[in-house]
C-alpha cells in the first residue's frame, strides 16, 4: 500500500477534495503550520488513476481551473505521516 498526499489551499478545499473521493480510504490531515492535506491510500496504478479522476471532476466541477489543486502530489509508503 502507498499513501498519495494531496495539498490543499484552504480547509474548505481540503473538505472538497476528502468529499469528492469517498469511495477511497482518504482522511483529513492539518500539518503542524496548520495547512491542510487529505492522504488517500491506494493499492496501486488503478487507485492512483481513479483517485485523480475523481479529483480532476471536482476541479471542473468548481470551475476555478487548476488553481485550487496543489501539483506537487507525493507518493510515499503507507505510514509516512
Amino acid at each position: 500500500m502507498q499513501t498519495l498526499t494531496i495539498g490543499a489551499d484552504s480547509l474548505e478545499t481540503a473538505l472538497g477534495y476528502l468529499d469528492c473521493l469517498g469511495g477511497f480510504r482518504a482522511r483529513l490531515v492539518e500539518t503542524e503550520d496548520g495547512r491542510h492535506q487529505v492522504k488517500i491510500t491506494i493499492g496501486g496504478d488503478t487507485d492512483v488513476y481513479a483517485a485523480l479522476a475523481a479529483i480532476d471532476r471536482r476541479v471542473a466541477e468548481r470551475s476555478v481551473g487548476d488553481r485550487d489543486l496543489d501539483r506537487a502530489l507525493l507518493r510515499e509508503p503507507a505510514g509516512g505521516d
